[in-house]
Order: structure tokens, then C-alpha cells, then sequence
């Protein structure tokens, strides 16, 4: 039986802190940090004051090819599995990505076909999360932002945060599933 889940896309599957700080860094030579060394969100605010930021992301969304030109997080193996259970699956990615310039839904797509050979990718764009389970009913998600899996949980959705630096304050709650790898989920939902 084909099963509904959800994928967030950055901090899961495209390593959005290497672009963006990579940004602040050509723009103010600040420091570049990956995913890995991010210790909480918004990170790069230890180096970043708030009007630096702001330009950052000004040149984010409007930009054309910041979010398609994103590297990816995922090994060989991992891509042949995201690639496998989108193709036995309804996986939607559910991303909060945002461009004055274009639809970063459509970015997102062309992202996932180019770097995960995923076609026609159900990709939805939005800041609510939670109310998008509601309409969809996944079975699972995955997501790297607690605050998106806690709001799956409250949908009825089995839930899982990805282990990283910043949410380690959320690693022993009862209520997530944890997963350390998209290999490690993909086993977990199969």
C-alpha cells in the first residue's frame, strides 16, 4: 500500500547553512558554517548582526539560483533510496523556502530532478506546515525544525526531528521519533 510522508527539504536534504552563510560570507567575510556546526538556528547570528541578515536574505529571494544551486546532504546511497520510495510512494517535500523572483516550489522540483533525478516532484511551499498535514493526512514526516515536527504531532502524524547540533534540547522527548541519517528514516517509515 502506497503511504503519504512528507520530506522537509532543507536541513534534511539540501544543506541550506553552507549556502547561506557562504552568501554572508562573499557579502561581509564573515565565517562559513554547515549544517553540522550550526549550534541553533540561526546561527550565523553569533556573527551576523540583524541589518546584515537582512541583506543576506534580500539577496536570497531575489535571487534565481540560490535555491537550486543548494549542494545536497544525502550519500549515494541515501539518493538511491529517496529515489526508490518516491517511486513507491506519495512523497510530497514540504519546504518553507521563499523568492520574490520565482515559485520555490518550482525551484525546489528542479532542484530534487537535478540532484536526485526525482521527477515531477510533489513539492509544496508554505510556512504552515502543520495545516498542510491536515489537508494531506501523512502517515509520516521528517523535518529538522521542531517546532514543524511537534506541529505534525499534533496532526496525527508520526513525527521525526532529525538529529542535529541545534536540537539537542528536543533529543530525549518522548513524543518525536529521532533519526540520525535519511537512511535511518527511510528504514524506519519502509
Amino acid at each position: 500500500m502506497r503511504k503519504t510522508i512528507f520530506f522537509d527539504v532543507d536541513g534534511v536534504l539540501a544543506d541550506f547553512v553552507t549556502g547561506f552563510t557562504s552568501l554572508a560570507n562573499q557579502l561581509f567575510g564573515t565565517p562559513i558554517i554547515g549544517v553540522i556546526e550550526m549550534e541553533r538556528f540561526d546561527h550565523w547570528r553569533d556573527f551576523l548582526d540583524q541589518k546584515q541578515c537582512d541583506i543576506v536574505w534580500e539577496k536570497v529571494f531575489n535571487s534565481y539560483d540560490f535555491w537550486v544551486n543548494l549542494n545536497h546532504l544525502l550519500s549515494k546511497k541515501e539518493v538511491e533510496a529517496l529515489s526508490y520510495l518516491a517511486h513507491e510512494n506519495n512523497i510530497y517535500f514540504v519546504t518553507d523556502r521563499r523568492s520574490d523572483v520565482m515559485n520555490p516550489a518550482v525551484a525546489t522540483s528542479y532542484w530534487l530532478q537535478k540532484k536526485f533525478n526525482i521527477n515531477h516532484a510533489q513539492v509544496i511551499a508554505t510556512k504552515n506546515k502543520a495545516d498542510i498535514a491536515k489537508a494531506l493526512r501523512p502517515s509520516f514526516a521528517i523535518d529538522d525544525k521542531a517546532d514543524h515536527a511537534f506541529g505534525y504531532i499534533k496532526q496525527g502524524v508520526q513525527s521525526f526531528l532529525f538529529h542535529r547540533p541545534y536540537n539537542k534540547e528536543f533529543w530525549n522527548n518522548i513524543y518525536l521519533n529521532h533519526v540520525n541519517s535519511v537512511e535511518e528514516f527511510i528504514k524506519e517509515v519502509s
